[in-house]
């Protein structure tokens, strides 16, 4: 009876550890090929592009910044899948990470379309998704509350565009642009503090280090993007990590989802904070001034509801005017505003008498249109329909410039004819 009971309890011991063996591997961490537990996080960018290039290396940098230093941070394994551009392989992608990987997190989806098919499945088992789209609606982080957006949105930056064409009282503008910034000094004009918060992490030498093969091999926006993302969610792990229990207080994404939206740090995109979900905008954009290739001189700063001013402290003055912030050298290295507004009225008190022309026929049989009559001080006299329509037009512009009617003999075909042949 004796080597029974014997038997019996060695029995229930290896029965024990199986159970306790099952119950570990069931809580999201895996093990490597040495037997150490470590916690997986996923990643789904498309290879094919090259903000899905920038993204996948900025990811694997930040988690060797933020990961690879053991102490209060977990070990962990980044998984990065290809979505291709497709919306069922990027399913699949997200399936396979959360099913078989556990991971924890998922990151990327640079489109809407992408992010929408993997917040419902995220949503559902719980994981946080950290969305890289800029076009992520504000109502989806309501209706999926796993959905974070970590892509800080581009209208903040339109209204600081905006207040400098005002500013110069521009008409029209030439937009000039890429879908991916790769100048990291024109994403440092874009971005506040981008250039400091560069130089401490040493982000942009690491980056071209391991991203030799490309042309231009300089961060953009969305490494940017990506770095802070994995940041967040390192952030957020640390204070809840403990190396002995870390299943226990990393067992629900719940936990991590708090962490992630609690987040407060000065990011390579500015600060990171999340309001609703949602990368809350920034309030204050650098100017520079680029001159060439490579130079950027500092101009000043736009602040939203301020405007602009020579820093940013206490004590900083703010005026509505960009030229509060003194010369600027435009292409060519003028020194003169080009173009627009200023121009316009530049042109019009050196030539008082030039005004615009605005030809009328006299050819018109419907005077409820048009009717032009001549006054008895030789005056020129244009009413009707179509004329109240443009003096009414002409009153809602600013400031647009002098005008009078001229009569023209003939119909409408004869008065085009004379624009094509510039006649005066």
């Amino acid at each position: 009876m004796l080597h029974i009971s014997h038997f019996l309890l060695l029995f229930l011991l290896i029965s024990s550890n199986r159970a306790t063996s099952n119950a570990e591997e069931d809580d999201g961490s895996e093990r490597n090929q040495h037997n150490e537990r470590f916690i997986s996080l996923g990643a789904i960018v498309d290879y094919n592009s090259r903000a899905g290039k920038e993204e996948k290396v900025a990811m694997k940098i930040a988690v060797d910044d933020f990961f690879g230093h053991g102490g209060h941070r977990p070990t962990v394994l980044l998984r990065v899948k290809n979505s291709r551009g497709d919306p069922l392989q990027t399913a699949y992608s997200a399936k396979t990470l959360i099913k078989k990987h556990h991971a924890r997190v998922i990151l990327g989806l640079g489109t809407w379309q992408e992010t929408a098919i993997v917040a419902e499945l995220a949503n559902k088992s719980k994981v946080p998704l950290l969305s890289l789209a800029n076009e992520v609606p504000s109502q989806a982080c309501s209706h999926w509350p796993f959905l974070v957006n970590a892509a800080r949105s581009q209208f903040a930056q339109m209204k600081a565009i905006a207040a400098i064409i005002q500013s110069w009282g521009w008409r029209k503008v030439n937009v000039i642009y890429e879908d991916t910034i790769t100048n990291p000094s024109l994403t440092a004009g874009i971005t506040p503090y981008l250039i400091k918060a560069l130089q401490e992490v040493g982000f942009r030498v690491e980056f071209r280090r391991q991203f030799p093969k490309e042309t231009n091999p300089k961060p953009g926006i969305h490494s940017l993007q990506a770095y802070d993302a994995v940041r967040a969610v390192a952030l957020a792990m640390s204070g809840n990590y403990n190396r002995k229990f870390h299943s226990a207080l990393l067992s629900t994404g719940q936990n991590l989802l708090k962490g992630i939206l609690n987040s407060n740090f000065e990011g390579l995109t500015g600060p990171f904070i999340f309001k609703q979900g949602m990368l809350a905008p920034a309030q204050v954009f650098r100017i520079v001034n680029v001159v060439g290739d490579e130079t950027c001189i500092d101009v000043g700063y736009w602040t939203e509801e301020l405007g602009f001013s020579v820093n940013i402290s206490r004590d900083s003055v703010y005026n509505k005017s960009m030229k509060f912030l003194g010369q600027v050298l435009w292409p060519g290295r003028p020194l003169s505003v080009p173009g627009g507004l200023e121009e316009a009225k530049r042109s019009t008190s050196s030539q008082s008498q030039a005004s615009l022309k605005i030809g009328v026929p006299t050819g018109n049989n419907h005077v409820e249109f048009v009717n032009v009559r001549n006054n008895s001080d030789g005056s020129l006299n244009v009413t009707g329909f179509v004329i109240e329509v443009f003096n009414a037009t002409i009153k809602l512009l600013r400031d647009f410039p002098p005008y009078e009617f001229v009569e023209v003999s003939g119909t409408y075909d004869s008065l085009v004819d004379q624009l094509n042949l510039q006649v005066e």
